[in-house]
């Protein structure tokens, strides 16, 4: 008995503590990406290192979000604490790393973690998304620091704009 009420608290506290992410997290997330793509669609941002941080701070609202999503739904924590324990590794990869490893979702495939979890346009992809994608713009926001390849962001623009997207199927 102590066993199933305490699964069903920590069940609750997830839930509970998710409805409060989605809430406020959620929208500071979206406010973010959107700050970060009008100033990239503007061309030659005034400062690329606050856009940079800018995605440090929307990986840190999709990694807490994976591990509550964890917490309440133990049947995919495997796949978040893959998710959580290497998004950091993310941000150091190239972008034909971070492509070919995360979007096309090899890490976790490699890991033993069912096709139908990675789905686009569901909670668990949603999930994914909200720190590949970030962690992507962050990888091609160094490079344009770095080279002023302004093809780059587009790219932070099509990845942010993508999580955005992917917010709706979080709500």
């Amino acid at each position: 008995m102590q066993k199933v009420l305490r699964n069903f608290m920590m069940f609750f506290l997830g839930f509970a503590f998710n409805s409060n992410l989605y809430a406020a997290d959620w929208h500071h997330f979206e406010e973010m990406a959107t700050r970060t793509i009008n100033a990239v669609k503007k061309g030659h941002p005034k400062d690329v290192d606050q856009l940079i941080v800018l995605q440090e701070r929307l990986m840190e609202i999709g990694v807490k979000a994976c591990e509550n999503y964890a917490l309440a739904n133990p049947d995919d924590a495997e796949m978040f604490q893959l998710v959580v324990n290497n998004a950091e590794n993310m941000k150091v990869l190239s972008l034909p790393e971070i492509k070919q490893q995360w979007h096309a979702k090899r890490f976790l495939l490699s890991h033993g973690i069912p096709v139908e979890k990675l789905q686009q346009n569901s909670t668990t992809g949603s999930l994914l998304d909200a720190v590949v994608h970030p962690a992507t713009a962050y990888i091609a926001l160094k490079e344009y620091r770095r080279t002023g390849d302004s093809a780059l962001l587009e790219q932070v623009n099509l990845e942010l704009s993508e999580a955005v997207l992917q917010l709706t199927y979080l709500q």
